[in-house]
């Protein structure tokens, strides 16, 4: 059958088709290669707002390192398993055990409560009332305060040290000027910020230029990660961690936080080597909570602070875009795992991400999928440490935003968040 060239199927009268060259071939390769690449981007990163610019701020927090005491696993129960933790032939790392020092032996290690260090936010430079976390931040355990900023902004941090040794603030990612870097090494010159010593204080000052904000490939917000740098290593074991997110200037609410998701979701994974905390020798010769013993060594494998399911279920509601920031203090590579609802990470749909010690990331997540389910590391010796907790998605569709920086909800939690030490514990180290 002819082809129809104005309204005649008389070959006379076509118009002569031009056959297409190589040149045009290309073109349409280019843009449909362009096309692609856009779709991929438009996953991670909607169209910018219409409205008026940001106007960069000066964000001014005040934290101090605190002395508390934390339970990984407060219930005293494997939460997924509903097994108590010690039971004989559950839960590797946990067993019933001696308080009794003389039994000690390389691998057996009677503690679940320690006393640690960690980052709190308080109202002012009194540094006398806490900033209280809500009911769906509890879920934050041993995070340091979420720190939100936009690119423009500058941080300010007025820091006190009320732990009985040096600790001190960095951040990474973020520009510190010459006297807030949080770590001494030759060449700088941090001075005393440092390495802050017991009961001193300090002022940190951290520009928020475009280098520290989202990237090409990445979505409207972008986690970092801020830790001890008197000694880095010790302090993550200790509890000393917690998260910046910086928001692209174009998506910024005037808070800091993006405005393209209705929840910002910080979940830091790692292996706390409770051996190399500097309060290891006090824990062993002063506090014995519980007939609980830890085997395999001293390491804690935790989601914020909590194991065996311990944490505080973060609930969203169906239908909700929410951005979950992941991070690894431990010293092996963490595979935050999550089960039910996919995430897109970089334009690609995936259910998991790897990630090397001291690094982090963010993946958005549409929660569709009603139900309990899975937030773990798949990797094996992070299960078998007890690498675990859930999240749960509810019912109904979604009739509002949730509070800008928060989670929508949360199931009720069986523990406040950890007081401050009796003064009785807070005499120098032996």
């Amino acid at each position: 059958m002819g082809l129809k060239a104005t309204g005649s199927s008389n070959p006379a009268s076509r118009p002569r088709l031009r056959r297409p060259g190589r040149f045009p071939i290309a073109v349409a390769v280019i843009v449909l290669i362009a096309i692609a690449g856009t779709a991929g981007w438009l996953l991670t990163r909607s169209s910018a707002p219409v409205g008026p610019s940001y106007q960069p701020q000066v964000r001014q927090y005040y934290i101090a390192s605190d002395p508390i005491v934390w339970n990984y696993s407060p219930s005293g129960l494997n939460e997924l398993t509903g097994v108590p933790l010690g039971s004989p032939g559950k839960d590797i790392y946990v067993v019933t055990g001696s308080k009794d020092l003389a039994n000690l032996t390389p691998k057996i290690y009677p503690m679940e409560t320690f006393l640690k260090c960690i980052y709190r936010q308080y109202t002012d430079a009194t540094f006398s009332t806490l900033v209280e976390r809500s009911t769906s931040q509890a879920y934050l355990g041993l995070d340091g305060p979420v720190i939100y900023t936009a690119v423009g902004d500058t941080i300010r941090i007025e820091f006190r040290n009320n732990c009985s040794f040096p600790t001190s603030l960095r951040a990474l990612g973020v520009t510190a000027n010459a006297t807030s870097g949080g770590t001494s090494y030759n060449g700088s010159s941090t001075g005393p910020g440092a390495a802050v010593a017991p009961g001193g204080t300090w002022n940190y000052s951290w520009q928020v230029t475009p280098s520290a904000g989202p990237g090409a490939t990445d979505p409207s917000s972008v986690m970092w990660l801020y830790t001890d740098g008197a000694a880095p290593v010790n302090g993550t074991d200790t509890g000393m961690f917690g998260a910046i997110i910086v928001t692209s200037a174009a998506y910024a609410n005037p808070n800091g936080t993006p405005d393209d998701v209705s929840a910002n979701l910080v979940i830091v994974l790692g292996q706390l080597d409770e051996s190399q905390s500097p309060y290891f020798a006090y824990n062993l010769a002063h506090y014995v909570p519980d007939n609980f013993s830890l085997t395999e060594g001293f390491v804690r494998y935790a989601i914020n602070g909590y194991n065996y399911g311990n944490m505080p279920m973060i609930a969203l509601n169906n239908g909700e875009h929410v951005r979950w920031y992941v991070a690894n203090v431990g010293g092996a590579t963490a595979v935050p795992f999550w089960g039910g609802n996919p995430l897109v990470y970089r334009g690609a749909n995936v259910a998991s991400a790897g990630l090397l010690p001291g690094t982090s990331t963010q993946l958005d997540m549409w929660s569709n999928n009603t139900g309990i389910w899975l937030l773990d590391s798949n990797d094996p010796g992070d299960l078998t440490g007890g690498m675990e907790a859930r999240y749960t998605v509810l019912p109904g569709a979604v009739t509002a935003l949730a509070p800008v920086g928060d989670a929508a909800s949360a199931l009720p939690i069986a523990r406040p968040f950890p007081a401050v030490v009796p003064p009785a514990l807070l005499r120098p180290i032996p």
